[in-house]
């Protein structure tokens, strides 16, 4: 799936870490840089912020960083030891906390694991990062993974009903380190316990991110085949979705994309922060597509695969569609 697969998790060892979103990326091997900032250890301590990398790279990264100077332009394969979560709900903390106990309690009696498990982190800020360990599905690094993982977490986030910040599984993005300081807040990011998170007040969390405060990493992530399956679909997904754009392209089709603003928008039908910006946004986005006929692609073929149709098969019946509803995008 996605091209080039690696089956050697421990290849991919390296990460980067920034004392600011704009700062210079300096190459971490990920794991016990990781620990640091979980376990509070005044070697990763920072007067301000800090952040990491999410996903894991191999040594083909290395020499990226290296060569360029930067991580842009690196298209390589990645992987994760721990996949996040993301749940931020603007100007609101307690519809933000409301969905992570919603999302933590869901995945738990999903995959049928314990709470402990489960990673949970105040971000510091207005949100809540939600981990599972990618033992749990046995996911193999690849050069699409971090597609991968943007399916597979959005399925499930979809099906617990929350919403999810997709933004944070592009391929070099960045998350703020346990432990570091929010400049705006003064609060840290700090890990908290299943039942803090479903018991503790906002306040109370508050109180907590005041310090750093020193974590634990699971011992134990047991393997979940219903988690392997939701895997093995989001892959499948993503792999059909590709196979289709490539089709549209040799067709003489475009290849826009909603952007997520306007998905979340359209399946849900409210808006969830801004509403001024986030309506912007999507007329913004409607924009950028040169005709109703690759509108339509863009919002039908996701579907249409979601269902289990073929990568042919949707683009045979959206064809079809438009040509019975009186247009033709040949």
């Amino acid at each position: 799936m996605g091209g080039i697969q690696m089956t050697e998790a421990s290849e991919f060892r390296f990460g980067f870490r920034t004392l600011s979103r704009d700062g210079e990326r300096r190459e971490i091997v990920f794991s016990p840089a990781f620990t640091a900032h979980i376990s509070a250890d005044p070697k990763a301590a920072t007067p301000g912020e800090c952040f990491l990398s999410h996903f894991q790279f191999p040594d083909e990264f290395r020499q990226h960083l290296k060569t360029t100077g930067s991580t842009k332009g690196y298209a390589g394969p990645t992987w994760v030891e721990w996949l996040i979560f993301d749940i931020d709900v603007e100007g609101d903390i307690d519809e933000a906390l409301k969905q992570a106990r919603q999302l933590a309690a869901w995945l738990v009696n999903r995959f049928k694991i314990e709470p402990d498990d489960v990673m949970i982190f105040y971000s510091g800020s207005k949100g809540f990062h939600i981990a599972l360990r990618s033992l749990l599905w046995d996911g193999q690094p690849a050069v699409e993974f971090h597609r991968y993982a943007r399916q597979f977490a959005e399925v499930l986030a979809a099906n617990a009903e929350v919403k999810i910040d997709t933004g944070v599984y592009a391929r070099v993005n960045l998350l703020r380190a346990p432990n570091s300081r929010h400049k705006k807040t003064g609060r840290f990011k700090v890990q908290l316990t299943f039942d803090e998170l479903q018991t503790l007040t906002p306040d109370e969390i508050f109180v907590i991110a005041e310090n750093p405060r020193k974590g634990w990493i699971p011992e134990h992530t047991p393997f979940s085949q219903e988690a392997a399956d939701c895997w093995a679909e989001a892959c499948k997904a993503v792999d059909d979705d590709q196979t289709a754009t490539k089709e549209r392209k040799a067709a003489g089709g475009k290849a826009s994309k909603l952007n997520p603003t306007t998905w979340a928008v359209l399946t849900d039908g409210s808006f969830v922060g801004d509403r001024h910006r986030e309506l912007f946004s999507c007329a913004a986005n409607f924009g950028e597509f040169g005709s109703v006929e690759e509108l339509t692609y863009a919002i039908w073929t996701p579907v249409g695969l979601n269902a289990g149709l073929t990568a042919s098969e949707v683009q045979r019946q959206i064809s079809c569609g438009l040509r019975h509803g009186g247009r033709s995008h040949e």
